[in-house]
């Protein structure tokens, strides 16, 4: 098998993980009416509330736009609320709802009792998978930087 191939592999087996892992956690989320990014969204305000919709993007690796339209949306559903800042009043601090973190509660149960069979992988093969994929997610920000950082000196020629 040559590089392009093993690539190829490496691309795909990610691909299909990534896909598994979607289907089977969108199911409680579409049984409470929410999209998986929202459950992304409630996840990082429970767990810091206040973020600013800068910091959120950041957080969930989408544009602010996008971001803003899913949080808006989310403010509607009274999943999400906003507070403008009293100093600043373009700053705006983002924290769930009760009903958001009560329904964020619900879901991370559920979702913990779909993914409990991944245990059947020995504890061996787990901690294989965790290292060899903290090395790839390295490499992949690394490329990304890299990249950043090539677009940045292009720009200022």
């Amino acid at each position: 098998m040559n590089d392009q191939q093993r690539v190829h592999l490496l691309y795909a087996s990610f691909r299909e993980a990534s896909q598994a892992f979607s289907q089977v956690l969108m199911k409680p989320a579409q049984k409470y009416g929410v999209t998986p990014i929202q459950l992304l969204v409630l996840r990082c305000l429970a767990e810091e509330p206040g973020l600013g919709l800068n910091e959120l993007s950041d957080r969930i690796q989408l544009a602010s736009s996008t971001a803003s339209g899913i949080v808006n949306r989310m403010v509607n559903a009274g999943l999400v609320a906003s507070e403008r800042s009293a100093e600043d009043r373009r700053v705006v601090s983002l924290k769930p709802t009760e009903r958001g973190l009560s329904l964020w509660r619900e879901i991370w149960e559920t979702r913990i009792d779909h993914l409990t069979p991944l245990l059947e992988v020995s504890e061996a093969d787990q901690e294989n998978l965790l290292r060899i994929h903290a090395q790839i997610v390295n490499i992949l920000q690394n490329m990304r930087e890299e990249s950043v950082h090539e677009s940045c000196s292009n720009t200022h020629l």
